[in-house]
């Protein structure tokens, strides 16, 4: 189950980049139910492609955002592989590690504004977008939010002792999920729902230890309010971000460069509040911090592109597949010993990632229940849609040249 729910992953990702254009899109078609009162009920994005095999699919990446989402995997694991290794034996670091997140929001402005600066010389001024006040403030508040989010483990690792923090951290799953479906208005199906929820208990079943177990619900309640209040903060800010890099019609890297200005800000302000001497922020530096810093930098840039490109749901499964990378190469360079709940949990994971971005099963259309139920599928060269529902809807479509063949399955009252 283990090894067939991984190859069809991959056996799609590696389809739709087979047969994806330069933009990504991959045969892509907006359906949409017409009740005989002209009102419409929208059911999504239908996708289709030219082998019948596939039939329809409802989740699909671009290849800009399957590029973003894979970088942001491998830099993630290779930042919490660097991080390990920049500190000493005890464990401790001989950095200031606060400074690590100031000098990589620096290095993403500066990154920023090179790709500007290309892009102005270049002669891509309408590429770029207008910089206006009211849009250089909105990005304020996901920088403060971030700002906030960072600083509250601190106090939850007063109140929980580490492990049971790291299990209670994958609640970032549900209020990411919660907050997208809030802010983005995004309707999730019930399949998607599933294998969200899915993903949240492989991740906690990958972090967890059996000896912990029982430190996990000891904990204190405070400890447990801290923690969904940083997972609630982290996700509002991450939706945020996302709602802002996709409405404001700007350069991906004008946004950025606006976004990590505010970062640098705050992270100065954290350290003045700290008391840190400005010639003190290097002390301690070696190779391996160095390393972290540009890692941390590049991630932040992936992480931005992810957001702009696809969604922070597809964030929340790149995220979680570096922890599984990451455990498997601690395991071979550093001896992490791995449990057979991490084994569970990443089976977990991958059933999850696979019912995600599979087409959408029958078994959940009771409890989609959306006034009618649609299915794409290849018959030769043109699609046919199956609409199961209300006989006095139809299914339109925006998108598709030819007309669609249409065909009713069954009729339900």
């Amino acid at each position: 189950v283990f090894l067939s729910s991984v190859l069809r992953c991959f056996e799609r990702l590696f389809f739709l980049f087979l047969h994806g254009d330069g933009s990504g899109s991959v045969y892509s078609t907006n359906l949409k139910l017409v009740y005989a009162d002209n009102t419409i009920n929208s059911i999504g994005t239908g996708i289709y492609a030219r082998a019948a095999m596939w039939g329809p699919v409802f989740s699909v990446l671009s290849f800009r955002a399957m590029f973003a989402a894979i970088s942001l995997l491998l830099l993630q694991s290779a930042y919490s592989l660097i991080v390990r290794a920049s500190h000493t034996d005890g464990g401790a670091y001989e950095y200031n590690t606060r400074t690590v997140v100031l000098f990589a929001e620096t290095i993403k402005c500066l990154i920023s504004s090179t790709a500007l600066v290309t892009m102005y010389y270049r002669g891509q001024e309408k590429e770029i977008g207008q910089l206006n006040l009211k849009t250089a403030l909105l990005f304020s508040l996901p920088g403060l939010l971030y700002f906030v989010n960072n600083n509250i483990p601190f106090y939850c690792l007063m109140y929980l002792d580490p492990p049971s923090y790291q299990v209670l951290q994958q609640l970032k799953i549900g209020t990411t999920a919660v907050a997208f479906r809030l802010l983005m208005g995004r309707k999730l199906t019930s399949q998607k729902w599933v294998a969200l929820g899915l993903l949240l208990l492989g991740c906690a079943l990958s972090q967890l230890k059996w000896g912990n177990i029982g430190e996990l619900f000891a904990s204190s309640s405070l400890g447990y309010t801290l923690v969904t209040m940083q997972c609630s903060i982290s996700a509002t800010a991450a939706v945020i971000s996302e709602k802002l890099l996709k409405e404001t019609k700007q350069s991906i890297h004008l946004q950025n460069l606006q976004m990590y200005l505010y970062g640098v800000l705050f992270s100065c302000m954290n350290m003045y509040a700290e008391g840190v001497a400005v010639q003190h922020w290097a002390r301690g530096y070696n190779f391996w911090a160095v390393m972290s810093v540009l890692c941390l930098s590049l991630t932040g840039l992936a992480t931005s592109a992810v957001m702009k490109y696809a969604d922070n749901l597809i964030k929340v499964f790149a995220l979680a597949g570096s922890m599984i990378f990451t455990t498997v190469a601690s395991a071979l360079l550093f001896g992490t010993v791995i449990t057979l709940l991490f084994m569970l949990g990443t089976l977990v994971a991958c059933l999850s990632c696979y019912l995600y971005f599979a087409e959408d099963s029958r078994m959940f259309d009771v409890l989609d229940n959306c006034g009618g139920v649609c299915n794409m599928a290849m018959a030769g060269d043109a699609p046919v849609v199956t609409y199961s529902g209300p006989k006095d809807a139809r299914v339109m479509s925006d998108s598709l040249k030819e007309p669609l063949n249409m065909k009713r399955d069954k009729e339900e009252p």
